[in-house]
């Protein structure tokens, strides 16, 4: 008589709001006991199922000194819900860290506690940046004071170490700063929201943008041939000259030779160039095809009166 028998059963299992029921078969000994060789086999495949069923790729947690004695933690985006310990207990608890300070999350006492950060600005960058800090400068640009708002934080790479990086902020659309693998970067906004936001964020009646579309329609009235500005933008080469000390590109780079062609100016307050500089530069390239380069700047086409 064979010391085995082979059975099918029916298993339910449940997975949050995931539920799926497996049909499996097994050897069991007479005593009614399962094979452990294939019990191993079998609670690999159950182990397989679970991870397969799971809610996918693991976000990154806030960062901040919690992590050295809080478990089984969970961020839906907006709130980070943890485990933590107190005089060796563990407790649930959950922190909403929209407002808080990067990296300044801690656990006191089985409760997340965090710095306020009312003047940092959102962005998910918060997850995996810390000691962030925020500096405010004024600079001057064509007779106008412009408060410029710099943020400065530690940032995780890819490969788990951190490095120094720092944004400019105030021309940065809400919510949209972010980590770019040790980098901060951000969506900045579009020539008619910096208007509107510098016009609601300043007590000068005119400001930096303002007064170099000011600037650029003088030119207009003045000849035949002007710079427009159409877009915020880089390319990378092509160049033919820079003129420094202001960001508004010269009258006579704009002639018949250079009709289409483009000029790229940084204000260093609202558009700023890596070097720091107040300057316009220009290309070879046609307004229409220059995109992708590094320095976001103020991006002029040369017109033609009647074009």
């Amino acid at each position: 008589m064979s010391p085995y028998t082979f059975r099918h059963t029916e298993e339910h299992f449940s997975f949050g709001d995931d539920s799926m029921r497996i049909l499996h078969s097994h050897f069991i000994w007479e005593d009614g006991h399962m094979n452990s060789f294939v019990k191993y086999f079998y609670g690999m495949f159950i182990v397989m199922v679970m991870l397969s069923i799971g809610a996918g790729p693991v976000a990154a947690m806030p960062e901040g000194s919690y992590k050295k004695s809080c478990r089984n933690c969970s961020d839906d985006g907006n709130a980070l819900s943890c485990e933590c310990s107190y005089n060796k207990r563990y407790s649930r608890t959950t922190l909403d860290y929209t407002n808080c300070q990067p990296g300044s999350i801690w656990n006191e006492k089985s409760k997340l506690m965090c710095s306020p950060a009312e003047s940092f600005p959102e962005g998910s960058y918060k997850k995996s940046c810390a000691n962030c800090s925020i500096e405010v400068k004024k600079e001057k640009i064509l007779n106008t004071t412009e408060d410029i708002q710099e943020l400065a934080c530690q940032c995780k790479m890819k490969n788990g170490n951190y490095k120094d990086t720092n944004i400019a902020t105030s021309h940065c659309k809400k919510g949209s700063v972010r980590n770019d693998d040790g980098n901060l970067k951000c969506d900045r906004m579009s020539l008619n929201e910096m208007v509107a936001h510098q016009r609601s964020t300043t007590k000068t009646s005119s400001d930096a943008v303002k007064k170099v579309m000011e600037a650029v329609k003088k030119q207009q009235a003045g000849g035949a041939y002007f710079w427009v500005l159409v877009k915020t933008d880089d390319c990378a080469g092509n160049d033919i000259k820079e003129t420094p000390g202001s960001p508004v590109p010269s009258m006579e780079m704009c002639n018949k030779d250079t009709v289409g062609k483009t000029a790229v100016c940084w204000d260093n307050v609202t558009q700023r160039h890596s070097s720091g500089r107040v300057f316009c530069t220009y290309k070879q390239t046609q307004t229409n095809a220059c995109t992708g380069g590094q320095n976001i700047g103020y991006t002029f086409s040369c017109r033609y009166m009647g074009n």
